[in-house]
Order: C-alpha cells, then sequence, then structure tokens
C-alpha cells in the first residue's frame, strides 16, 4: 500500500517473439481494475537472464485500457536489425483503489 487507499498492483508476463515473425511491432495491452487517477502503468522488459530490453510508462484511458507498442524491426545504417527475439519477461506496475469497486462500459 502506497497510502490513502492506493497500493501498487504488479503482475508478471512472458513475452515470446518467434524468431520466424515479420510483424514490425509487438505491444502489451491490458486493463487496471479499480485505476487510481493520474498514474501511469509502468511496463518492464527484461531478456531472460540479462540486461533490461525497454522500461515504458503509458497513461491509462478512461475505460482502464492500457497498451505500449514497441519495435521489433528497426532500421540501422540502412539494414533491417531485430531488436527482439525469443523469450522475455515482462513486469507491469499498476496503481489501483484498493476496497473500491469500479465499473466500465
Amino acid at each position: 500500500m502506497i497510502g490513502d487507499g492506493i497500493a501498487v498492483e504488479r503482475t508478471e508476463l512472458v513475452l515470446d517473439v518467434p524468431s520466424d515473425t515479420m510483424l514490425p511491432w509487438g505491444f502489451v495491452e491490458g486493463r487496471v481494475a479499480n485505476p487510481a487517477e493520474g498514474y501511469p502503468v509502468i511496463i518492464q522488459i527484461h531478456d531472460r537472464g540479462a540486461e533490461p530490453a525497454r522500461f515504458a510508462q503509458v497513461d491509462v484511458a478512461e475505460d482502464g485500457s492500457y497498451e505500449y507498442k514497441f519495435r521489433v524491426y528497426s532500421i540501422d545504417g540502412g539494414e533491417l536489425v531485430r531488436a527482439f527475439e525469443g523469450e522475455y519477461d515482462v513486469t507491469v506496475y499498476k496503481v489501483v483503489h484498493i476496497g473500491q469497486s469500479h465499473e466500465y462500459a
């Protein structure tokens, strides 16, 4: 709990980017139940057993949803380069109201 009826909720996921994908984008999306207004969602993507790959801070929409898009491929010196391949650990931090219930349309 971080005070005044709000707490940080932590979710751990696995992101798998196949080596044969040709999709240029990947994304992490979800919904926050009982979001505390004014607090973004923090997303951390770590290469398994290695350095962090990405950190992101994204806003929560009025319906509680969030989305973070990232490039799987990028261009370096005119050459197509893979930025992501394999499995990654994803941790999502959401600030929520505790002891309250919100409904979304």
